[in-house]
């Protein structure tokens, strides 16, 4: 798109443009072949709808992304460990362009923050000091055909096509965000997970035990009762655990005067994606927890709902599978088996 405004965020390389040209002619008695009287073009920016797909299915394989990161925090550089902090955000929903592709809605991304306590007294709860990020744009290039989704999984050996990857950061944002809301939830699942799939080492003792409870259960129980035994007595000498869990909503939006953004495109030579990149700093020890999270940029339609535009591509892609061909194959996450340049925007 190195004709429209603002920085495409791609290398110059071959370029896609659209013209309505205008010839007009006059036949002339004295030349076989017509006059030409007026000759011009002019350059069309053409920005297809895209609508908002489904959420990607990100794997421990895909190093790409990273949705949840953990790390023992302390409560300050010399003082005892308050705990293991985990951060997990969840994937926003599509960020969706204008038609003519400049504006788009601001959009927010859910983080939840759980702390696991090292001790079992009322701990002190860390502090976010704040959330910084940026938003990285990724074209990916192919001179042979890319027969999967390059943002997902790893390069396998197999694969001797090479991908060229040109990864762009926009402007980054700092919030500052100081105290949160903690709420105190129960932590029994290393509990249960003992109690259901026992050590191989305590499996007949336990047994055994739950035996002897469900014998010596209390006459006023209902009978039925003896098929689910009693099992406070096994709580009862152990501390219960609790664990304290917080929840934000980080706000951001992907306008940016100086650079111009495309939709998320993947094809069988060129893709376009998007990571948020976010960084939490939390406590007095200045702890950082980095995240990576796939987002989505998609192109809103001045034509039909998103209901009819959804039903458009459900329709085409059966279709597809009719004639025999396919589309994308929902057995292997991030597989492309077959795609089309048809609906490439003008750029590159």
């Amino acid at each position: 798109m190195g004709f429209w405004e603002g920085d495409d965020q791609s290398p110059q390389m071959t370029q896609i443009k659209y013209l309505i040209t205008v010839l007009a002619t006059r036949a002339s008695a004295t030349r076989l072949s017509p006059c030409r009287v007026v000759a011009e073009s002019c350059m069309v920016k053409v920005l297809p709808a895209f609508p908002e797909d489904a959420l990607l299915d990100i794997a421990a394989v895909d190093d790409g992304y990273a949705l949840s990161r953990s790390k023992t925090i302390r409560k300050n550089f010399v003082g005892s460990r308050l705990g293991r902090l985990a951060a997990t955000a969840a994937q926003p929903k599509a960020v969706m362009l204008s038609p003519d592709g400049h504006a788009a809605a601001g959009m927010s991304c859910r983080l939840t923050l759980v702390l696991d306590p090292s001790g079992t007294g009322a701990p002190s709860l860390p502090k976010l000091n704040s959330v910084s990020g940026k938003l990285t744009s990724s074209p990916y290039f192919d001179t042979s055909s890319m027969n999967r989704l390059p943002n997902l999984g790893k390069q396998t050996p197999f694969e001797t096509g090479s991908t060229y990857q040109h990864a762009t950061s926009n402007k980054p944002f700092n919030l500052p965000i100081g105290d949160l809301y903690w709420r105190e939830e129960p932590h029994n699942d290393a509990f249960w997970a003992e109690l259901t799939f026992p050590r191989p080492r305590e499996s007949s003792m336990l047994a055994q035990e739950i035996k002897q409870a469900t014998l010596s259960r209390d006459p006023a129980r209902p009978l039925g009762a003896a098929t689910c035994p009693d099992v406070s007595w096994m709580t009862a000498s152990k501390p219960r655990r609790r664990r304290y869990v917080s929840e934000l909503d980080v706000q951001f939006t992907v306008r940016d005067e100086e650079k111009t953004f495309l939709p998320t495109v993947h094809s069988c030579r060129i893709s376009r994606t998007y990571t948020l990149d976010l960084v939490l700093s939390v406590g007095q020890t200045i702890s950082t927890l980095s995240l990576a999270v796939a987002l989505q940029i998609g192109v809103e339609s001045n034509h039909g709902t998103p209901q009819e535009i959804q039903a458009g591509s459900v329709w085409a892609s059966v279709r597809d599978h009719e004639q025999g061909g396919w589309g994308s194959y929902p057995g292997r996450s991030g597989l492309v088996l077959e795609s089309s340049d048809c609906e490439l925007p003008s750029y590159f």
